[in-house]
């Protein structure tokens, strides 16, 4: 006597995998920050021949990772803002920024922004190579 055991299928149920991504979906949407980043708005200069326009003043500003240096004079950047602001009243203001290699990305977008609310300021960024 032979005992045939008898297979029968069941469904497969998907509820338990939608509970799973329904937890791994929640997780991520806590898990991640939907903070704003700040933007700095940058525009593409027309082409020039090297100088600045006609009654403006020319600096450049060399930016490293610990100390700013401008026209070969060494800065702090709580100095920088008033010594700025002071030349913008005799004249117009055209900065040509450079970084070293050390200097990284998030220390010259910080500089980017202290000198982006100043009125009447012309930024130039310069290649180091």
């Amino acid at each position: 006597m032979s005992l045939k055991r008898q297979i029968t299928r069941r469904r497969a149920s998907i509820t338990s995998l939608i509970d799973v991504i329904f937890l791994l979906l929640l997780f991520f949407m806590l898990a991640s920050t939907f903070s704003k980043f700040s933007d700095v708005e940058v525009s593409v200069a027309q082409s020039s021949t090297g100088t600045s326009a006609e009654g403006s003043q020319s600096l450049s500003l060399l930016i490293e990772p610990r100390r700013l240096i401008i026209d070969d004079q060494i800065i702090s950047e709580n100095e920088m803002r008033s010594v700025l602001q002071d030349l913008l009243k005799q004249d117009a203001l055209t900065i040509s920024i450079q970084a070293t290699d050390e200097c990284n990305t998030q220390r010259l977008i910080s500089v980017f922004n202290m000198l982006g609310g100043i009125e009447g300021l012309s930024l130039v960024v310069v290649d180091p190579r």
